[in-house]
């Protein structure tokens, strides 16, 4: 483990992969894909009844989307590459 975190040979891009993680966890999108029936549930509570997506058909969306998403995502690896990707984002 030392020499994965501090070794010459990683020490770089495992620096790297640690500052992206917390960028993206900091971003919120775990937060919102771990409470997202509960958020769902309470729109819908604070609106009697009338929001138009009910907690399990919006989990099913986010799933689905999320599912969509990720067949894109390989896709657009495969044809672009992870450094052009990575600089874009």
């Amino acid at each position: 483990m030392l020499d994965v975190v501090c070794g010459k040979q990683y020490r770089v891009a495992t620096w790297i992969c640690f500052i992206i993680e917390l960028l993206l966890t900091g971003s919120g999108v775990d937060a919102i894909m771990v409470y997202s029936t509960r958020l769902l549930e309470n729109l819908n509570k604070a609106n009697n009844g009338e929001f138009p997506v009910s907690p399990i058909l919006g989990t099913c969306l986010i799933g689905i989307t999320l599912f969509v998403t990720s067949l894109i995502s390989m896709f657009t690896l495969d044809r672009y590459g992870r450094k052009t990707l990575f600089m874009a984002g």
